[in-house]
């Protein structure tokens, strides 16, 4: 990022990828299915954490993602690893894009990780 003079980097990871996270996280979805996937995206978050001063960062952590549109539902967001309280379970594409997007046009969420939900 460095050599190509990227000073703005958007991207997503999910919940949980350095810490244990909700049960069905914790016991289920990492052990059986994402345990791989999570310390890879872990890496990237770490990486940019202590290595990207230079640019504005944010990385956007859903959980499961499903097909569908837009729903319009509120979405709520804290800056960790997942959102207590927050539904586990599912959350639409649509909303995951439309609060990325917002992220480009805030400073709020700017160097930091921040985990959505329905």
């Amino acid at each position: 990022m460095k050599g190509s003079k990227v000073n703005r980097f958007l991207t997503m990871t999910t919940w949980c990828t350095k810490s244990e996270g909700p049960f069905i996280v914790k016991w289920i979805a990492k052990p059986l299915f994402l345990k791989y996937y999570c310390l890879d995206m872990g890496r990237m978050e770490d990486y940019l954490e202590q290595e990207s001063a230079d640019i504005k960062y944010t990385v956007v952590k859903p959980p499961n993602l499903t097909g569908n549109t837009i729903s319009g539902a509120e979405i709520k967001a804290v800056e960790g690893q997942w959102v207590p309280g927050g539904r586990a379970s599912n959350i639409t594409r649509g909303d995951v894009a439309k609060f990325m997007l917002e992220c480009l046009d805030t400073d709020q969420w700017d160097n930091k990780l921040v985990s959505i939900s329905n």
